[in-house]
């Protein structure tokens, strides 16, 4: 008598057996060590591709929980709260959070945590991303919270370097205080620094009081840069640079209280592409957006208002009523706060573009 298997029973088989069956476990990791796992990094050296690292929220510090390496793993360390406020990476000025470092792919992803105290405090390599160093690699990292993090010469809280093809994907996270040293060998780049034909794309951020003398966000050599919905305030430094050949694109976004050259700097070949997006409030001298002899800006239903240096001014000139672009205050609802009032221009019913202006 012939004996025919059930076909689900079959196919479970195949599942148990097929090499590339992911167990997608789900690892926790405690700030207190107790459990199988004491450290994150003993959680990660255990993981294998589509494994969750799920920290309990507190404090996590110490050997282990700072230098972390993902090994090229295309895995996933998250809060299990999803809270990154309750869930925090202290590196106690001791050195940064996270390596990427083996080609880690956006299916590598940190997710839901606070970084705080990052350094890279050395120079070269031992300078660049005092929270996370990006090199040759295109995690995903999103809902973090980064803080008072700091690199001697690049990137105070993220540094990315030398991955062109695979951007570093950068959503919904909040930096602050963060900064890189003032020398002649310093870069720049108090939150994110992107460089060595490195790419990034980062959405629905926000970024405050981040010091550098290359800006909160610098771009240079030949690296490219995109900004969708982010919001960029209270700087002393320029929003966004842009140097040695690169590019940003900044599409509905908010700069504003901003000091030095210009809220958006742009030297040695540099280009930038800027729609929807407010430029207002530049302190001192800060143009809205200040270009060199070799670089270029053009703008699409942008709002250019209260620059001190002036708004429509150096390689913006022209570009006032062309486009969609005006020069009206924004009516944001409060100084230090880049909420729109109601009756703003910059909301889709009050301007001819039809657009929401600004994050």
């Amino acid at each position: 008598m012939k004996r025919f298997w059930p076909f689900s029973v079959i196919c479970l088989s195949v599942a148990i057996l097929w090499p590339g069956n992911p167990r997608a476990a789900i690892l926790a990791v405690h700030p207190d060590g107790s459990g199988p796992y004491p450290t994150i990094q003993a959680a990660v050296d255990t993981s294998v591709a589509a494994d969750i690292v799920e920290l309990t929220d507190g404090i996590f510090s110490g050997p282990g929980n700072r230098d972390i390496d993902y090994q090229g793993k295309a895995i996933t360390i998250r809060s299990q709260s999803g809270n990154a406020e309750t869930c925090v990476i202290d590196c106690d000025g001791a050195s940064r959070a996270f390596d990427f470092w083996n080609g880690e792919t956006s299916s590598s992803i940190l997710e839901g945590v606070s970084v705080v105290h990052g350094i890279a405090g050395g120079t070269n390599i031992q300078g660049w991303g005092g929270a996370i160093l990006c090199l040759g690699s295109g995690p995903t990292i999103r809902n973090c919270r980064f803080s008072a993090n700091r690199a001697t010469e690049t990137g105070g809280a993220i540094a990315v370097k030398g991955n062109l093809s695979q951007p570093v994907t950068i959503t919904d996270c909040s930096f602050d205080h963060n900064h890189t040293g003032i020398c002649s060998q310093c870069d720049g780049g108090g939150a994110i620094a992107v460089s060595w034909s490195g790419s990034a794309q980062v959405e629905r951020c926000e970024f405050s009081e981040d010091q550098a003398v290359g800006g909160e966000i610098l771009c240079q050599d030949s690296s490219q840069l995109t900004l969708v919905d982010c919001a960029v305030s209270v700087s002393i430094w320029a929003a966004v640079q842009c140097i040695d050949g690169s590019s940003v694109a900044i599409d509905g976004c908010t700069l504003a209280w901003i000091a030095g050259d210009g809220l958006v700097v742009l030297e040695s070949n540099s280009t930038a592409v800027i729609r929807n997006t407010i430029l207002a409030f530049g302190w001192g001298s800060a143009e809205a957006v200040h270009c060199d002899d070799t670089s270029s800006a053009s703008l699409f239903c942008c709002d250019v208002y209260g620059c001190s240096g002036g708004d429509y001014v150096g390689c913006l000139s022209g570009m006032q009523g062309v486009s969609g672009n005006v020069s009206v205050d924004p009516l944001f609802c409060g100084e230090g706060n880049v909420l729109l009032c109601s009756d703003s221009f910059c909301l889709p019913a009050h301007n001819s573009c039809g657009v929401r202006i600004g994050a």
